[in-house]
């Protein structure tokens, strides 16, 4: 006689079934929902996160707020003053101001992004191996940073970018290279306390190797200086792509970059002082809203700091 096996019943979820995915994004959200309100508690850094948010969010929406096109030359409304049609009036080709550096925002926001991106990364890695590792690793690499560091900063990054040639590009690169010395002398200094620590010492002893313990034990530990250096470094990286621009040395023309239209801008300053008042402006209140906002985020990573 065949015995009919019922099926099993369905398993219901249990709580520590829940997906890592999951709880890493909402751990994500709730950290960083914790960060804006710690931020927005001091008046200052509030309006300066607000004006950051929207100035990342005019470089995003670029293509889709901008009247007209960065680009789009009408010479028969060249120099125009103020309007409904031009806002911020037009440039020595007719450009509408306004479009420009709503472009212009998306170039020196974006690529200073990645310029303290790229400087605190290389920075990060060079100082914890070489604070980790000592020895010849340490001469090396810390004597490199000191010549480096010997220099003034904004002399180094014009010589750099001339002997590399005049583009956006070049003038990134020049200024990531004059930015790592700063990240490298602070991840050595942090690196130096973190391997005195009881956790590092107990990896060394059961033999775990020097890139695992850098990796894993090394870096976690002194990103936090490093965040607050990028922070600090944002508005003066923005401030220095704008200089190489003016020089001639950054983003070159018909490209919308803030340092490159001022450049022009300065020649019809009595006449049309539209052109380049309204590009300052946005540098300063840019390079502002940075600095304010790392002033704030320093406030409050800092451990020493007092609430």
């Amino acid at each position: 006689m065949s015995v009919s096996i019922p099926p099993p019943p369905p398993t219901e979820p249990t709580p520590g079934a829940m997906s890592t995915t999951s709880a890493a994004v909402r751990a994500g959200l709730g950290g960083a929902l914790t960060l804006t309100r710690r931020l927005t508690a001091n008046k200052v850094t509030g309006a300066a996160l607000v004006v950051v948010l929207a100035l990342l969010g005019v470089a995003v929406l670029a293509p889709l707020i901008a009247p007209y096109g960065a680009t789009n030359v009408s010479l028969e409304s060249r120099l125009q003053p103020m309007s409904g049609a031009h806002p911020f009036g037009t440039d020595e080709v007719g450009r509408d101001i306004l479009s420009r550096l709503i472009y212009g925002a998306r170039i020196s926001i974006g690529v200073s992004l990645l310029t303290v991106a790229a400087a605190a990364l290389v920075g990060m890695l060079l100082g914890a191996i070489a604070g980790y590792l000592g020895r010849w690793i340490d001469q090396i690499i810390m004597r490199t940073v000191d010549v480096v560091l010997s220099f003034p900063s904004l002399i180094l990054a014009i010589a750099l970018a001339a002997a590399l040639g005049p583009s956006l590009a070049n003038a990134a690169l020049a200024i990531a290279i004059v930015k790592v010395p700063a990240y490298a002398r602070l991840a050595y200094a942090e690196t130096r306390g973190a391997s005195q620590q009881l956790f590092v010492r107990a990896a060394r002893i059961y033999g775990i190797g020097p890139a695992w313990i850098i990796r894993r034990h090394i870096l976690p530990n002194i990103r936090s200086s490093i965040l607050v250096q990028t922070t600090l470094d944002l508005g003066d990286v923005i401030l220095l792509i704008a200089t190489l621009g003016f020089l001639g040395l950054g983003a070159q023309p018909p490209s919308p970059e803030w340092g490159s239209m001022i450049s022009t801008g300065w020649h019809y300053l009595i006449d049309q002082w539209w052109y380049p008042t309204f590009t300052g402006a946005a540098i300063f209140i840019t390079v502002m809203s940075f600095n304010l906002l790392g002033d704030g985020v320093s406030d409050l990573l800092d451990p020493t700091s007092v609430d």
